[in-house]
């Protein structure tokens, strides 16, 4: 739909509008107004994609056949053409919703493939729909409402339990490595617009979205439209410390780790975030990266690019 002649039009006529309030907060309103306004542009041009793309390749092989034996008619041969950019269009917007949905990589775009993405997208959906789970006694249940309370049982037993704990104590902290006056001055200093521009075309486009429903690729695409009003809203976080509740709020997604999952365990939970909420983080690893490597000890292979396990064996 990012392609699409109206799209840039949709965006603008609902961005242009005025709502009050902070910067994030005027960001995230535009970006909720924009959504019923997308949704028909969506259904209005690509609704049943899947059967119009069909009709218009039939439609296009009857004209072609009668194109052969009235190749003199200049008209019928000018509707030929019109009617196979329409179809190529209506096919390749199938193939990229497929695309989208199955998010096959080795794929290549000169394959339509259509039958291939729809067996994809099934899998995934029956991989997300967890049916049955074994519980801590043993045994199963395929109640929606005790498989939900068994995850988050589970996922809560991980957290752990509520403790008092001692204040850290900043003169031990300081007889480690610390960061200089200059790396401390390139943490702190005032994040411009470059650096969130650079954040956010750094996320790839066929990143699952977050609660908002948009992906990375919908803000490159309106950069010129809504880039000025994101790089406020982000640059109001970092110069007041506080980020819109709805900006971060996260969906938890569950994939299994194998192909018969049947316990709580077999599932690895990721975090689908706002694209906002991951230019921010962005930033501050970015940042981050450039200090690490001076205070984190050499034999500490995480967290540093660059350093191996290997390097732990070899030093053992």
């Amino acid at each position: 739909m990012a392609g699409h002649k109206d799209f840039r039009d949709t965006i603008r006529s609902v961005w242009d509008q005025e709502v009050e309030g902070s910067f994030q907060f005027g960001f995230c309103q535009k970006l909720k107004l924009l959504k019923a306004p997308l949704k028909l542009l969506n259904e209005r041009i690509f609704g049943h994609i899947a059967s119009r793309a069909e009709r218009a390749r039939l439609v296009l092989k009857q004209a072609q056949v009668q194109l052969q034996s009235h190749y003199d008619d200049h008209d019928l041969r000018m509707r030929v053409l019109e009617m196979r950019k329409n179809a190529l269009a209506l096919s390749k917007a199938e193939m990229d919703y497929f695309y989208q949905l199955a998010k096959c990589n080795y794929v290549t775009k000169s394959d339509r493939c259509t039958k291939f993405f729809h067996s994809i997208v099934k899998r995934k959906k029956s991989r997300g729909y967890v049916a049955a789970i074994s519980k801590v006694d043993g045994t199963a249940t395929m109640s929606t409402e005790e498989v939900a309370l068994e995850f988050i049982r589970y996922f809560e037993g991980l957290l752990g339990t509520h403790s008092r704990v001692e204040h850290v104590d900043r003169e031990v902290l300081q007889c480690g490595e610390v960061i200089s006056s200059q790396q401390a001055a390139i943490l702190l200093k005032e994040v411009t617009s470059e650096e969130i521009k650079e954040a956010l075309f750094s996320i790839g486009n066929d990143k699952a979205p977050g609660p908002d429903g948009y992906s990375a690729l919908f803000f490159k695409r309106a950069w010129d439209i809504i880039g000025v009003q994101m790089c406020d809203a982000v640059k109001e976080f970092f110069f007041s410390g506080s980020l819109l509740k709805q900006m971060n709020h996260t969906l938890i997604a569950l994939v299994p780790k194998a192909s018969h999952a049947n316990s709580v365990g077999d599932f690895r939970p990721i975090a689908c975030c706002n694209v906002i909420y991951k230019v921010i983080s962005k930033i501050l690893v970015a940042r981050l990266r450039q200090v690490l490597g001076g205070i984190i000890d050499l034999s500490q292979s995480a967290f540093v690019e660059g350093r191996s396990m290997i390097e732990n064996i070899h030093l053992v």
